[in-house]
């Protein structure tokens, strides 16, 4: 039986290490004769229960400034070496490559170090890097105490074995009370000391203030945008990862941790947008395209594709925190940086992260009103249609660009990619929002016919028959344990939730919109939910368009003619998150002789709007209306 395993996405993800003692742009990948890596496969776990050794997990990512020292200097050392290829089964992941385990052992930071008995059942968990001297006494103790017999698993993941049955308005008032009880009022942002962009929670508070009427949250969301802007690198642009001073009411900049992650621009970008969007104010709009031009300058791939990251310094050596690296490298001027060298970027391309970049980028498109966004979405998308899109519709994570530039440094990658045309919800629940937003923004059927056939083929692949919900990757069959490594993703199926009521509005098949629900109930266990803390912007987002419901914004017109676009065009510039705007002919609408824009909830209509010109005020007016309304029965 599948289950889900939430695995809280803590801070640790970017602090882990921060204080490690070395920062180094290449490390060299590590040869088959040093620590004998295995794949996370069935044969694997087959051979540690067959062999009788524990099973030593390494996961991280390539940024990750701790796992760098922890292959360079642990995993190289001799007297590691010897004890891991001898006693235990060794297996290392990269969390982006990879992300249904990247998921499951996100708890634990990179470097997560996990230690399985040989049935997979976990039995020890290290947050972040272990120096040789510290990490061959845990090797020594764990492979005594497994001959002693005297290991005992643990229980590491809140589960549900079965799906929700409340009300939907209950769970959805429980956990926006969750999000909103970890809302920093003094300073911005949720959580405390630690904080980062959080992307999914700045957009929840926006949709749910245009839902509700609200300001306190559409506040709420522009001041902690305010406070990322002190994650701004004031000379090339780019968000950093995070800061370490979140809880410093003057600036999180003192506390910046300096790598930057494509992951975080995108999230950033789409909240700048949406900032842009709702208020008009130009200073969102220039925050965009601070991470815009950075992102063309450093991240982008000859074909119109985003590399994954750039290391936060520039060359091997010696700090006593991040905070060298932002006071040394990143106190320099534009010419003194490139003097020194630029630091290293990991060229390859995830397919998830550039999905959030084509969705961001379209609604920057959509705020500003300037092509030239949509048409860095557009070769993006067209990038990877051409190199990921695999046949039965679905996109395949990785792919890896030609070699760097004369002058430039690629990071050598600390551990092997997987196969590429392995299947991952994450990727498709992204890629398919991705689409959507093309299709909305330019009315091409093209980009609605590939969501359609990429949500076949997930649903098709991923989606448990039984009890509803979607796995993180295809059936594999390993065991940890007592429990099934085959589990349903909090946030990639709260992603895909939202992914299928979109496209149901667009098609018309009541199908998607049932799994949708039967999903969103199978993840919304209230222990699960409780686990997530502040990480739930996904999830609130998909409860409450489940609930409330879409803007259908419909252009009906016999051909699609210049007032036609106009109306699609006032309609596109209208803020109104929960919209789904799209030109179709008369059926559902009469035909009035000339084109016509109809905004509908599923009670309501505008009147028919002909002008473009009253478009942005008639739907204004319009959602000012639907806020009185009481939604609570």
């Amino acid at each position: 039986m599948g289950r889900l395993i939430s695995t809280v996405r803590i801070f640790t993800l970017v602090l882990t290490g921060v204080f490690i003692a070395h920062i180094f742009a290449a490390p060299p990948v590590h040869a088959a004769d040093q620590v004998d890596w295995q794949l996370w496969e069935k044969e694997t776990f087959a051979r540690a229960n067959t062999e009788n050794k524990l099973i030593f997990l390494d996961v991280g990512t390539q940024w990750c400034t701790a796992c760098k020292w922890m292959h360079e200097t642990t995993l190289s050392d001799p007297a590691v070496i010897s004890r891991l290829n001898e006693n235990f089964i060794s297996i290392s992941i990269d969390a982006e490559a990879q992300p249904d385990i990247g998921e499951r052992y996100a708890a634990w930071g990179w470097p997560a170090l996990v230690f399985l008995n040989p049935d997979g059942s976990q039995v020890k968990a290290l947050r972040g890097n272990r120096m040789p001297k510290n990490f061959i006494p845990i090797l020594d103790q764990l492979t005594t105490a497994h001959q002693q017999n005297k290991l005992v698993a643990d229980d590491p993941f809140p589960e549900a074995d079965q799906p929700a049955d409340g009300d939907l308005r209950q769970l959805l008032a429980t956990a926006t009370a969750q999000l909103d009880d970890q809302y920093d009022i003094a300073n911005g942002g949720w959580g405390g000391k630690a904080k980062s962009s959080l992307p999914a929670a700045i957009e929840y508070a926006f949709w749910r203030s245009n839902q509700t009427g609200d300001t306190l949250w559409q506040n709420r969301a522009l001041q902690t945008l305010s406070r990322i802007n002190d994650l701004m690198d004031p000379v090339w642009g780019g968000i950093a990862a995070a800061s370490l001073t979140g809880d410093n009411p003057k600036s999180w900049a003192d506390g910046v941790i300096p790598e930057k992650k494509t992951v975080v621009q995108a999230g950033a970008l789409l909240n700048y947008a949406q900032a842009y969007h709702l208020t008009g104010d130009h200073q969102w709009h220039a925050q965009a395209d601070k991470i815009v031009d950075y992102l063309n300058e450093f991240l982008r791939s000859p074909q119109g594709a985003y590399y994954a990251s750039q290391d936060g310094n520039i060359r091997q050596q010696s700090t006593p925190s991040a905070a060298a690296a932002r006071d040394g490298y990143y106190s320099l001027n534009d010419s003194q940086r490139r003097e020194q060298g630029l630091p290293a970027v990991d060229k390859t391309i995830f397919a998830d992260i550039n999905a959030q970049l084509i969705t961001a980028l379209v609604e920057l498109y959509a705020a500003s009103g300037e092509r030239r966004y949509l048409d860095m979405a557009e070769k993006t998308a067209n990038y990877l249609i051409t190199h990921h899109l695999l046949p039965d519709g679905w996109y395949a994570q990785t792919t890896q660009d030609p070699a760097p530039k004369y002058g430039e440094r690629s990071v050598n990658r600390l551990r092997e990619l997987p196969n590429r045309q392995k299947l991952y919800l994450r990727t498709q629940s992204r890629m398919g929002h991705a689409l959507l937003s093309l299709y909305q923004a330019d009315n091409n059927p093209r980009w609605l016919q590939l969501a359609d056939r990429l949500a076949k083929g997930t649903i098709s692949y991923l989606l448990d028959l039984d009890l509803g919900g979607f796995y993180s990757t295809p059936i594999t069959g390993i065991q940890l344990g007592d429990m099934s490594a085959d589990f349903k993703p909090f946030i990639d199926n709260a992603v895909m939730v939202s992914f299928l009521l979109d496209l149901d509005n667009y098609v018309g098949q009541p199908e998607y919109r049932r799994i949708a629900e039967a999903t969103l109930r199978v993840i919304s266990a209230p222990e699960v939910v409780a686990y997530e803390g502040r990480y739930i912007g996904e999830y609130l987002l998909a409860l409450d368009k489940l609930i409330n419901g879409n803007l259908l914004v419909s252009v009906v017109a016999t051909e699609v003619n210049d007032q036609a676009l106009a109306l699609h065009s006032q309609a596109l510039a209208a803020y109104e998150p929960a919209k789904i705007l799209r030109i179709e002919p008369p059926g559902k609408y009469p035909d009035r002789g000339e084109p016509t824009l109809y905004a509908c909830t599923d009670e309501l209509c505008t009147n028919p709007i002909s002008d473009p010109t009253q478009v942005i005020p008639e739907m204004r007016q319009f959602r000012e209306q639907l806020q009185q309304i009481d939604h609570s029965d």
